[in-house]
Order: C-alpha cells, then structure tokens, then sequence
C-alpha cells in the first residue's frame, strides 16, 4: 500500500521530536511508519529527481504524457512484476531447500533498487549538462 503523503512526515523540528527518557533523541528513517516515535518518511525519495529530469527533457507539450508514463511503468514494475519475482525466487529458495526463503527473496529486491540507483546515478553520462532549471 503506497504512503499517504499527506500523512507521512518528511522533516521533523525540536518541538516536533520526543526524546527518550535519558534525553536523547533516535530518528526512524524507513519508507513506512513503524509505529515508533520520530519517524520520518523516505517515501519514494526517487520521484521528485525523476520527474524533473524528465520534465526537462521534452517539449512542455509532452511534459504531462512523459510523467503518466513513467507513473504507469513505475506501478507496473513495482505492483505488478515485482510481487510475481519475488514469489519466484522465493520459490527457487525454497525448491533448494531454504527455510527462509521468502523473506530472503524480499531481501534480494534490494539488488533491484541498487540496480535502478546505479542506472539513475549513469543517466548523466548521456543527460545534457547545464538543463535549464524548471523555475528559470
């Protein structure tokens, strides 16, 4: 289920924080809310770099068809291919005789966002340098 971003914090302030009893303060920083106090969201950090690349690579005309794509792509891949992968190798661990293997085939979907970070990370051998700024 995605985060709601109207609910998620994504910054906390001093007066927003609870301390621990001896004083200190401890920041969860996960996608989901764990049900601890301080949490602040990574949400889908991805998007916001994304959206802009994209957006300065087509005409203003194709700039809202660009992001449905990508949005479409995006869900399709993560709600549709990767429950289907998982559950795949899962049943590969388990068929070699892992006890564990489901939460170890969850646990191998973190090659897939190391996969996609890196893909990102290469996208400015081949992006323009200097993009003009969207707020130019």
């Amino acid at each position: 289920m995605p985060v709601d971003a109207r609910k998620a914090t994504v910054s906390l302030n001093s007066a927003q924080m609870r301390p621990a009893p001896d004083g200190r303060v401890a920041l969860i920083i996960a996608p989901r809310d764990p049900g601890y106090a301080n949490w602040v969201s990574t949400g889908p950090i991805y998007i916001g770099p994304a959206f802009s690349l994209a957006s300065s690579l087509v005409s203003p005309a194709l700039r809202g068809r660009t992001l449905a794509i990508i949005s479409v792509l995006c869900n399709f891949i993560g709600a549709g291919i990767g429950p289907q992968l998982v559950g795949a190798v899962s049943d590969i661990l388990r068929h070699l005789g892992r006890t564990d293997a489901l939460p170890l085939a969850i646990s191998t979907m973190g090659i897939a966002a190391l996969a996609s970070g890196l893909l990102f990370f290469l996208t400015r051998r081949v992006v323009p340098h200097g993009l003009p700024s969207p707020l130019e």
